[in-house]
């Protein structure tokens, strides 16, 4: 009876989290607001702990090119006509800030901490752009597609999805302020032209960015799903291992009941189970007592 009350057990326990586990997906899945953020504080901030590697390694890459850029663009200073040293010494100082930030990125262990980091790293460039453009000629565009870059840069590499909005909404309308109170281009088209560019821009960021989150999301609740079911599978599959080491043998002939149902003799099942070759012989207590005139005589 409890050899068989365990393969009952064991069975109801394998069916129920096979129709459970479906279930709590989509449970899950349905628990995203119109962001792609969990709605449970507690399950927001389990999925953005496991992606403190991923942050971490995406602040490394968002960082090597503002360097680099910054760099190249004061390089580009010197080369051309009239060197503007604030703007120079803006470039410096961001790829110093830049560089400083992966130094601290490197050791930080919390999430909020790398988090952060990419949230000053974003906000740095964009005002050091937002700044620079104001620093160019009132006829000069063509830092337009710098601006539109910095935008999609700030979807790539602000983790928070509100924070992405925020940053790139004051982004934007800055350039959209600038342009309208400062710049006068050359040609009829720029009035439509930067803004549709820019309107674009944080239309398609922000669409890309609330489908990877709503994906990531999604696949963070199935392994959190499968994580939870591996622990209560362990139950039964204690069960099913303690089931595995259970004989059944009869109290008085001593046979065996093999899978089938077959009581057998214990050589026979040993044989059939483990290629275990029984040979008989005789122990001194059963002799005394089978055979006393020979143990008499010994």
């Amino acid at each position: 009876p409890y050899h068989d009350g365990l393969i009952s057990d064991s069975i109801s326990s394998f069916k129920r989290i096979k129709h459970t586990v479906p279930r709590i997906c989509l449970e899950r899945s349905m628990a995203l607001n119109i962001i792609g953020e969990f709605d449970s504080v507690e399950l927001e901030q389990r999925y953005r702990e496991s992606t403190l590697e991923n942050a971490r390694r995406t602040n490394y890459i968002i960082a090597a090119p503002v360097v680099l850029a910054c760099f190249i663009f004061i390089a580009n200073d010197f080369n051309a006509n009239g060197v503007i040293w604030p703007i120079v010494a803006a470039r410096l100082a961001l790829a110093s800030l830049v560089s400083a930030l992966c130094c601290l990125n490197h050791f930080a262990s919390r999430w909020q901490t790398v988090f952060l980091i990419a949230y000053v790293i974003a906000g740095c460039v964009a005002a050091t752009v937002l700044w620079v453009d104001t620093q160019r000629p009132a006829n000069f565009l063509t830092h337009l597609g710098v601006d539109v870059m910095v935008i999609m840069g700030i979807f790539i590499a602000v983790p928070a999805v509100r924070a992405q909005l925020a940053l790139a909404a004051m982004f934007t309308a800055g350039l959209l302020i600038l342009h309208f109170t400062y710049k006068e281009p050359d040609f009829q088209l720029a009035d439509v032209a930067v803004p549709v560019s820019l309107l674009l821009a944080v239309f398609l960021g922000a669409s890309m960015s609330l489908l990877f989150n709503r994906t990531r999301r999604q696949l963070f609740t199935q392994l959190e799903v499968e994580r939870e079911m591996r622990t209560e599978l362990e139950a039964p599959q204690s069960r099913v291992d303690e089931l595995s080491k259970l004989i059944p043998m009869c109290a008085s002939c001593k046979k065996i009941r093999d899978d089938d149902g077959y009581w057998r003799q214990v050589e026979t099942y040993m044989r059939e189970t483990s290629g275990t070759v029984v040979s008989h012989s005789i122990c001194p207590e059963c002799a005394s007592d089978l055979y006393p005139e020979y143990q008499d005589k010994d």
